[in-house]
């Protein structure tokens, strides 16, 4: 098949930088997604933003397939993060063994 033939398919999209956490989704979380899903987008990246909403980040990916949780801290608030929650590797967010390395996060 050449470059210039059409590919008789569906395009495949990705939100890579969302924030499902957010308050003003609570009340309507599964008709957004869905709402995404019709729209094509098949997976969702919900970036936390501290300690507390990449918890939230989590349970949203536990809960929703094609939901993926990214968890850190946004450099604004990065002073914020406890000392033992800065730098790089291993499991610097209280975060459960459990949820360290697991493929949705």
């Amino acid at each position: 098949m050449s470059p210039m033939e059409k590919i008789d398919r569906p395009a495949t999209f990705y939100d890579t930088h969302a924030h499902l956490d957010y308050p003003e989704f609570a009340q309507e979380l599964p008709e957004v997604i869905a709402r995404a899903g019709l729209a094509g987008i098949t997976k969702i990246i919900s970036i936390g933003t501290d300690l507390e909403s990449s918890k939230r980040a989590i349970k949203l990916a536990e809960q929703f397939s094609n939901v993926f949780a990214v968890v850190g801290w946004h450099p604004s608030n990065a002073m914020e993060a406890p000392a033992k929650g800065r730098g790089s590797g291993g499991n610097r967010f209280g975060l459960s063994s459990a949820s360290v390395g697991q493929p949705r996060l």
